[in-house]
């Protein structure tokens, strides 16, 4: 076990810089035998108490509610993305470049590569989060902009 002297910098104890109490690699699993190593070294006079116990099997079920959660929100914005990629097919788009080119043309698809969606402009494939603008033909030739 590592000891922590006193003047210590923060860097040192935690040099990743990572959420010192984030709880997103506990599983169900490692809480019960979080709980069942507390139990084995209580105090026997000072047990722990019904309350207490209480107290964490809530923390536990509101840790999987919000982990069920997240999971179903990130499934709901691929989706959203999806959705938003397939209705610019057939619409001029605009973006610019990291160099500063201003590239306006008409969406002919989209694929999604490693989580990251792009739309088919002419030969091109830009990142969907760099659209800049929409604009849509309108049946009289006028067109319809939405600057994002």
């Amino acid at each position: 076990m590592s000891t922590i002297s006193p003047v210590m910098s923060l860097s040192q104890i935690n040099p990743s810089n990572a959420p010192i109490n984030s709880l997103s690699g506990l599983s169900a699993d490692d809480f019960v035998t979080l709980l069942m190593a507390q139990l084995r070294n209580q105090n026997p006079l000072e047990p722990l108490q019904d309350k207490d116990l209480m107290a964490q099997f809530a923390q536990l079920n509101s840790l999987e509610a919000l982990k069920q959660i997240k999971e179903e929100m990130e499934a709901l914005l691929q989706v959203n993305l999806s959705n938003f990629a397939s209705s610019l097919i057939g619409k001029q788009v605009t973006t610019t470049t990291t160099e500063g080119q201003v590239i306006r043309g008409t969406v002919l698809g989209y694929e999604i590569r490693g989580g990251v969606y792009y739309v088919q402009v002419g030969e091109a494939w830009l990142p969907l989060r760099e659209i800049t603008q929409v604009s849509e033909g309108g049946s009289d030739g006028s067109l319809h902009q939405a600057n994002l």
